[in-house]
């Protein structure tokens, strides 16, 4: 099956990506699974030990940006290709651990300003100015799934 992710902005090519699955409507994590995103944002796995029956939800966790949380996922059995979208995932955590667009984002990003830092330039124009703090602004506050 392949996974389908739609960062708000940016080349969805070469994206590091992690995709946790976990048994519908728990906490209960069946499988991590890592990946880089091809020119049109999936990364395809093959992983035998999900259940078609079953209905699971699917964390997307690209770095800098909100988790993204897919529910209500089922697998079609016998399926060339299961395609799995998780789209609208919001850019602006650029400390990527409290999963909330905030001060300690602003602050990475002020470290960082008027570099060509890749971990802070969010529209990657090699530069870290204003045009990615408006980005990470526009979503200031937002929390992801």
């Amino acid at each position: 099956f392949n996974f389908r992710v739609r960062p708000e902005i940016g080349n969805y090519n070469n994206l590091s990506s992690k995709f946790n699955v976990y048994l519908g409507g728990t906490n209960t994590e069946i499988k991590a699974l890592t990946g880089v995103t091809n020119t049109l944002g999936e990364v395809e796995f093959e992983v035998d030990e999900l259940d078609e029956q079953k209905i699971y939800d699917i964390r997307a966790i690209i770095p800098n940006h909100l988790y993204k949380k897919k529910t209500n996922t089922s697998f079609i059995p016998n399926a060339t290709t299961t395609v799995v979208e998780v789209l609208n995932i919001l850019v602006g955590n650029l400390q990527d651990t409290d999963n909330i667009i905030n001060s300690l984002d602003w602050s990475v990003m002020n470290n960082r300003w008027g570099t060509n830092d890749a971990g802070a330039d969010i529209n990657k124009d090699s530069r870290v100015n204003s045009v990615d703090w408006s980005l990470m602004n526009k979503n200031w506050g937002l929390t992801g799934d």
